[in-house]
């Protein structure tokens, strides 16, 4: 996977965080731009500062959150090195700081028609015959379950149980497992590509799955994400619209119907929490903060109650 002179060492630093209960995926993708970036850089056995500060200087158009990943990324990496012995230069967590506060981009209802309408425009073709079902399958599930993108992307063909109507979501944030009810509509979309990929792809491992037999890359969704945004001609650039907002989506409107229905929202949080695999209610009820005014207004929420366990800064997304 890396051919860099330190190749070696990013494929032993990932089996270190693996059996640390980290994700591969939360260093891959910056391990594979560093090996890219070292071999364009005279491939050098260590990582001094001269060249660490040429990885971490700003890109064109590049959030300042993304490069503070990145140089997160680096340090964490550098930390490693050190460990063993390389001599690496590591940059000061100071000079990395905090992150900046993100805030979700939330459809209207007008804008998320459009969106999942534009969701089912793509037509079949010859090299990705099943695309024209995977596209409203995926979205639609991670919109009306509030998964994580990667929780869709991972699934397996077997976690959906179509008779039943419940996915199970396994080894996902803080490896917790969950089994959560799919609604019938979305469950109807998933069954139709379910179908199709499997008169493909017989016994195959994973539930979306590429003409290869392999799970699609995250890019791969996040730029079908934009087509569909495009072709429903809704844009944003602040803040810039994400498939992670699916998921802010779903638990603020969520919330409102619950309000809406004269029900309890102190007392539903900790079903929401259930159902969106948080590891705690500060991380379900920061989505009281993305509500509408009128709800912020509403005397059905006790302000003191979620003031006292709403962290004042949050770098993670929940």
């Amino acid at each position: 996977m890396f051919t860099s002179q330190l190749g070696q060492e990013m494929t032993r630093f990932l089996e270190f965080k693996k059996s640390l209960g980290y994700s591969e995926s939360t260093y891959l993708k910056f391990l594979i731009q560093i090996d890219r970036f070292l071999q364009q850089h005279e491939n050098p056995e260590t990582l001094d500062r001269q060249m660490v500060e040429k990885w971490i200087e700003q890109k064109n158009g590049e959030q300042e959150n993304g490069r503070k990943r990145r140089m997160n990324a680096i340090r964490v990496f550098s930390i490693y090195l050190t460990s063993k012995g390389i001599d690496t230069y590591i940059v000061p967590s100071e000079m990395i700081g905090n992150y900046k506060p993100y805030t979700p981009f939330i459809f209207s209802d007008e804008q998320l028609c459009k969106f999942l309408a534009a969701t089912e425009g793509f037509e079949k073709s010859s090299h990705s015959p099943v695309r024209h079902l995977l596209v409203p399958a995926y979205f639609r599930l991670t919109l009306s379950c509030g998964l994580r993108p990667n929780e869709g992307k991972n699934l397996k063909q077997s976690d959906l149980d179509f008779k039943s109507g419940l996915l199970t979501i396994t080894n996902s944030k803080g490896h917790k497992d969950r089994v959560i009810p799919v609604d019938p509509d979305v469950l109807a979309f998933c069954r139709r590509y379910d179908r199709a990929a499997e008169t493909l792809y017989q016994n195959r491992a994973w539930f979306f799955i590429t003409p290869y037999g392999n799970r699609p890359w995250m890019q791969w969704f996040q730029n079908r994400f934009h087509d569909c945004m495009t072709r429903a001609e809704i844009y944003s650039s602040d803040p810039k619209p994400r498939i992670f907002d699916l998921r802010h989506n779903f638990a603020t409107r969520k919330l409102q119907q619950w309000l809406d229905a004269g029900l309890d929202i102190n007392g539903m949080l900790p079903y929401l929490s259930q159902y969106m695999g948080h590891a705690q209610l500060s991380d379900t009820s920061y989505y009281i903060h993305l509500l509408t005014e009128r709800l912020v207004k509403s005397q059905e929420i006790n302000w003191t109650f979620l003031n006292a366990i709403i962290p004042e800064v949050k770098n993670d997304e929940p």
